[in-house]
């Protein structure tokens, strides 16, 4: 039975996909077990920083593609969910941006730390 709600970040996708990150084998190890235990939730700004990433900054055009298609797949079986950020959600990230100016948060960020997302991962 899942428990409870888990939002895959960014960073998280990155060490997932990118072997050579030094974080790799500790995301593939707990995406394992939060498939068991969470309902795994992404957004669209997530997967769309990710492969912005990984297609400019790992220049790996491919795995970039082969991540959309892999998406696509788990939310088509129910694995992941990939919210929509709505406008509600959106207004309540550029709030939270507004008043963030010491922190070093990106706009996707306060995404992913509005009230309307439950655990990051």
């Amino acid at each position: 039975m899942i428990l409870e709600k888990a939002f895959i970040d960014t960073a998280f996708w990155i060490a997932f996909l990118n072997r050579r990150d030094q974080f790799h084998k500790e995301a593939e190890d707990y995406f394992k077990v939060a498939l068991q235990r969470y309902k795994i939730l992404t957004s669209t700004f997530i997967v769309y920083e990710t492969i912005t990433f990984i297609n400019c900054s790992l220049k790996n055009h491919q795995l970039a593609v082969d991540f959309l298609d892999r998406i696509e797949e788990a939310q088509a079986i129910g694995h992941i969910n990939v919210l929509n950020v709505t406008d509600g959600i959106q207004e309540e990230a550029l709030n939270l941006f507004r008043k963030i100016e010491d922190k070093d948060l990106s706009f996707i960020d306060c995404i992913s730390f509005t009230g309307s997302i439950p655990k990051v991962m």
